[in-house]
């Protein structure tokens, strides 16, 4: 075996320079990715917050929407830092900025307190996307899928426990000591991430490697170079923005979802501290979604990973047309069930999409980029609360939620018809080795 398959067998075999570290990337890219169940847990706190000042449905769901809009720029922010600077430096920054807006949360006298420490806290969660998710599909070629899965596993686990922790927390010390806790132990874990992440030594960005190795085996029309696009060639793509398409429609019906369910299931006659473990319930069913799901399409599928996009976005239409009628109990976790399942799937799926169009150079900023998609996740707690203002009810908005996924399915579909362009050729440099040109 000559030195060029060495290398090859090295780096096919997940790693650069030390197999077992990358498991470590991922579990410390984990830990970034369970800090983020704080933000999915605001549900818990809706009611508290409405009754200590009285805020209208409207007004209380605003605060998740002001997170979502500095938590996109703090998301395309990080992403240019990692991709520059590496990921310690970001991270440190975005623990501190996270603890001390948790911090702050606890003080607060008015709504206007309330989003200026939220969006402190906000600024720090950017680093729960780009960084994770670019940093550990640098370590992976091979099982990039399970990878990405396990990492983002991070925030249903997050969504779970964090869920549980609130409620509990909540409970027993009240909102305004529960969000101290968040912020101590979101610091504490950030802390630990940033001491285990690094990058490989192989496909390190920072700096530029001297020498290209082709890929193996892989064909131009479904694999990026490992180097990628340069920024500049991929904002121009259609696909880039159709993923951006998808995103918006897509997180129209998460946040709706994980800011009402719990008032929902409060006006339908459930126990509030039962409808707040439906959110942790559904953060632990999504864990499944992140793990199997990237699996299973990376090894019965080719790694369609549009398919996988248009049929969960189908199946959450579907539950949100069933949650009209859900007006019991054992129909309300079955329901949280199959939706924590499909929504569970569709991150790590546009996560791998995006590596797989686009490649590594700057895999952190483009991921930052697609992130304006959470522009959705801005109108759909608004609608929730808007809706049931003027109505009194639900319905409504369920049946918008529905109308959203499908037009998140239309997206996706365009995506899978997108393919890659001529322009995307052009940026990707040639995949063939050197037995392959001869």
């Amino acid at each position: 075996m000559d030195l060029t398959e060495h290398v090859y067998k090295a780096r096919d075999s997940g790693f650069g320079h030390n197999k077992s570290y990358g498991w470590v990337v991922v579990g410390a890219c984990f830990l970034c990715c369970v800090t983020y169940g704080t933000f999915y847990a605001f549900g818990i706190f809706f009611k508290p917050l409405q009754e200590e000042f009285g805020w209208s449905y409207t007004v209380t769901s605003s605060v998740q929407s002001v997170h979502l809009v500095i938590y996109i720029i703090s998301s395309f922010f990080v992403g240019w830092m990692v991709d520059r600077y590496g990921p310690r430096l970001p991270l440190i920054i975005c623990a501190l900025f996270l603890c001390v807006g948790f911090l702050l949360c606890s003080r607060i006298r008015s709504i206007s307190d309330l989003y200026l420490s939220y969006s402190l806290a906000s600024a720090g969660a950017g680093i729960v996307w780009s960084l994770p998710l670019s940093i550990v599909q640098r370590w992976f070629t091979k099982k990039r899928g399970l990878a990405v899965g396990i990492t983002v596993s991070g925030i249903g686990i997050g969504t779970f426990v964090w869920a549980l922790l609130v409620n509990y927390f909540i409970y027993h010390y009240g909102w305004r000591n529960s969000y101290i806790l968040m912020g101590i132990i979101t610091g504490i874990l950030l802390f630990v991430a940033s001491l285990l992440i690094r990058v490989p030594q192989e496909n390190h960005p920072f700096p530029r490697p001297k020498f290209k190795l082709p890929a193996r085996n892989a064909r131009s029309s479904n694999s990026p170079a490992l180097d990628g696009m340069d920024l500049a060639q991929a904002v121009r793509t259609k696909k880039l923005w159709l993923i951006c398409l998808f995103q918006f429609f897509f997180n129209v019906g998460i946040f709706f979802v994980f800011v009402h369910l719990v008032p929902f299931g409060i006006q339908i006659g459930i126990d509030k501290g039962i409808a707040a473990a439906g959110i942790a319930f559904m953060g632990g069913v999504s864990v499944l979604g992140r793990v199997v799901s990237p699996m299973f399409i990376e090894r019965k599928m080719q790694s369609k990973w549009e398919t996988g996009l248009l049929i969960c976005s189908l199946v959450a239409s579907l539950i949100m047309a069933w949650f009209i009628y859900i007006n019991s109990l054992p129909v309300f976790f079955i329901a949280i069930i199959l939706f924590g399942y499909f929504y569970g799937s569709w991150i790590p799926l546009v996560v791998a999409l995006t590596g797989r169009s686009f490649g590594l150079r700057n895999l952190g900023t483009i991921l930052g980029i697609t992130q304006i998609g959470l522009i959705g996740g801005i109108v759909g707690p608004l609608m929730g609360g808007f809706i049931h203002d003027q109505t009194g009810s639900y319905t409504l908005a369920f049946i918008l939620a529905a109308l959203v996924f499908l037009l998140a399915g239309a997206a996706a579909f365009a995506i899978r018809l997108s393919g890659n362009t001529t322009e995307d050729d052009k940026c990707c440099v040639d995949l063939k080795t050197p037995q392959q040109k001869s």
